[in-house]
């Protein structure tokens, strides 16, 4: 998809450049931590970073901080609920918005001055659907927290499992605030699920994961979830083993005719 340019209908000149700033959730919002500087042809691109302590409204302040400061190219983040504020920014400010990791589809054609640059939601589900033969007619639950990140989850398993599948979708939608899970897992068995969809992030992930191995929620039912980078890996502790697991490419993992 074309994009109008931020910098006009016609290219940037010979010898001019370009800032890049790019917002990670990974500690709370600090300062630039530079400007280092690379080059594209004639293109000087300098960079910046910025960390924010995971919520929109503090990553937008960040994004006004780094456009002031002449960014036209922003990056990140990881949050879907901060991806749909920036994309929403981006159009605002003619700049161009690069999501990273976010998966919520709402990022997927928001506007013309935002650009996914990783997988979305909708083709985790697909690829769900694969692990269960026939699900047409089957229940499968969607257990997810409560936030754009679940949302966006829930809608692309009634989408894909629901109506192109045929298969009777049961949300469970817990609060972010939660840090018990015993009456979820329950929930999960209420519904005796062909299939269960986890979406989740943050600190309480060990304890759900915990609390689903606990309640035999893995031993009944096939459950699946998106496997994240290397060092996520502990996170799922001795439930790992019983995770159907969605893997994007990770450059080295496999060694197959593909990579050689």
């Amino acid at each position: 998809m074309a994009s109008p340019s931020p910098w006009g209908s016609s290219p940037r000149p010979a010898g001019c450049s370009a800032a890049t700033g790019r917002t990670t959730s990974r500690a709370s919002r600090s300062a630039s931590t530079g400007r280092p500087t690379a080059r594209v042809r004639s293109t000087v691109v300098r960079s910046s970073w910025t960390r924010y302590e995971g919520e929109p409204d503090q990553a937008i302040s960040s994004a006004v901080d780094l456009v002031g400061e002449g960014v036209t190219i922003l990056g990140g983040t990881t949050s879907s609920g901060v991806a749909v504020q920036m994309a929403s920014f981006a159009e605002e400010n003619e700049v161009l918005y690069l999501s990273g990791p976010a998966v919520t589809d709402a990022i997927t054609g928001a506007n013309d001055y935002t650009f996914r640059s990783g997988r979305q939601t909708y083709q985790d589900v697909a690829a769900a659907a694969a692990l269960v033969e026939d699900l047409e007619g089957e229940t499968v639950v969607a257990f997810v927290q409560d936030s754009e990140f679940g949302e966006s989850n829930v809608a692309a398993v009634e989408n894909v499992l629901g109506v192109d599948v045929g298969a009777d979708v049961v949300p469970i939608e817990v609060p972010l605030s939660a840090t018990e899970f015993t009456p979820f897992a329950q929930q999960v068995a209420d519904a005796d699920p062909e299939l269960v969809f986890v979406a989740w992030a943050g600190d309480t992930t060990p304890a759900m994961w915990e609390t689903l191995e606990q309640q035999g929620v893995l031993d009944e039912y096939a459950v699946t979830t998106g496997l994240a980078e290397q060092a996520t890996w502990p996170l799922y502790g001795p439930a790992g083993p019983e995770i159907d697991f969605l893997n994007h490419y990770f450059g080295g993992a496999p060694d197959n005719e593909a990579t050689s």
